[in-house]
């Protein structure tokens, strides 16, 4: 079994999937419909941070 390490996985996918339908950086944020920010785990995980918002206190 080969093993490859999360990083390289990534840059080949990017390399194979994302770079070559965009000429930079810039092109591929500026296509984009939307783009998610998480907040870190430092305040709370994201998915406690968003029930608390979406289940109405009691």
């Amino acid at each position: 079994m080969l093993t490859i390490s999360r990083q390289t996985a990534k840059r080949f996918l990017y390399q194979k999937k994302v770079a070559p339908l965009y000429k930079n950086t810039l092109q591929l944020l500026s296509e984009l419909e939307a783009i998610q920010l998480d907040p870190v785990s430092i305040v709370d995980k994201n998915h406690h941070l968003t029930a608390s918002l979406r289940i109405p206190k009691l």
